[in-house]
């Protein structure tokens, strides 16, 4: 963060490097910290065991380490104004790695990403567009997601409702980016039935229904 800019980059970023793949990964750890995140864990875990998804996740991490290959980690602003719990969630959210989006809860219900954000108390303006324009610049059309929650089966007024994964997956491919699931990678890790014949549902099912494999 400079000048009230927030920078996405991780130190030693390669801007030379040229990128053929990138994974964005959203609100890893949201289920460890966040007490609305443990019910909804606890209700959706009938999809899938959320600590072979941890387990998931760390290989994951440790796959793009090994590579070299473009992470894109979402985060909530809450984790970036608080070093003990960035610190505790280091080993799924790979900050020195990552080009890091911050978001806030109300612009990811209307689909979009905050243009400022709060950090530390500071109002940091945050320029999306650069992030879409640098993948670009890369030749990057595809996305692959990891990350939390696909779908909560009770939401607003207890009625399902779409998580933050589809939601910046929608979000990317309203920029002309492609979309796919990580296997075994998002949570819940089995597709919750859903609501069909909506934009975020075909999100959903490009999710799971087209995940590739990495580990």
């Amino acid at each position: 963060m400079d000048n009230g800019i927030f920078d996405p980059f991780p130190a030693g970023f390669n801007y030379n490097k040229e990128y053929k793949s990138a994974t964005c990964i959203v609100h890893p750890g949201y289920s460890i910290y966040s007490a609305g995140g443990r019910n909804a864990r606890d209700d959706i875990g009938k999809y899938g065991s959320y600590n072979t998804y941890l387990d998931n996740l760390l290989e994951l991490v440790k796959r793009q380490r090994s590579l070299g290959e473009l992470t894109i980690l979402a985060v909530e602003q809450d984790v970036l104004s608080m070093p003990k719990l960035e610190e505790k969630l280091s080993v799924i959210c790979p900050f020195d790695i990552s080009l890091v989006i911050a978001t806030d809860a109300s612009s990811m219900i209307h689909d979009s990403f905050s243009e400022k954000v709060l950090v530390n108390g500071k109002s940091i303006k945050q320029d999306i567009n650069f992030i879409y324009n640098l993948l670009q610049s890369y030749g990057i059309t595809e996305l692959r997601f990891a990350g939390e929650y696909v779908w909560y089966l009770k939401y607003e007024n207890n009625e399902e409702g779409p998580g933050c994964v589809p939601t910046a997956a929608l979000i990317f491919q309203r920029e002309g980016f492609s979309i796919k699931g990580v296997k075994e990678c998002v949570f819940p890790l089995k597709a919750p039935p859903t609501k069909k014949n909506s934009e975020i549902g075909e999100i959903k099912e490009k999710l799971y229904g087209d995940a590739i494999s990495v580990l």
